[in-house]
């Protein structure tokens, strides 16, 4: 599960994604802050780990879960509101983020496992591309 802890008290809190399952609910949490500068919603997430590609369940669920996500915030959000989206995203977005070496990176994208594969890897790119930004990256770019 998630939590969210803030010193504010939060305007709105929403569990779960609109098309959540009783698992997913457990898996998000939802918060709309008031800020000096308006409302913040902030996503805080435990993403699924997906197993590997041919897990006939989990990575369907991984991959069905990022995408009901951008439906969501596309349904209920612009890209221009303040908006964060934390937690264990599950995805190394680019091969500075993995930490298991390259013999280990080969065998895993070999055998399928998830963490840095391609179809993973566009799941974040789409994510970014809704003008959010990798706050770590963007600070610590050779990291």
């Amino acid at each position: 599960g998630v939590a969210l802890l803030t010193k504010a008290k939060p305007l709105a809190v929403r569990k779960g994604l609109p098309t959540a399952d009783e698992d997913a609910l457990r898996r998000m949490i939802i918060a709309d802050l008031e800020t000096p500068v308006g409302t913040l919603t902030v996503l805080n997430g435990y993403f699924l780990q997906g197993e590997c590609r041919d897990h006939p369940t989990k990575f369907p669920a991984k991959q069905k879960f990022y995408a009901d996500m951008m439906n969501y915030l596309s349904e209920h959000h612009s890209p221009y509101q303040p908006i964060v989206i934390m937690g264990d995203m599950n995805i190394s977005a680019s091969d500075l983020d993995i930490g298991i070496g390259e013999e280990n990176c080969k065998r895993w994208l070999r055998t399928g496992k998830c963490s840095f594969l391609p179809e993973e890897r566009e799941c974040m790119d789409t994510v970014l591309q809704w003008c959010l930004v990798d706050t770590f990256r963007a600070l610590h770019p050779d990291t």
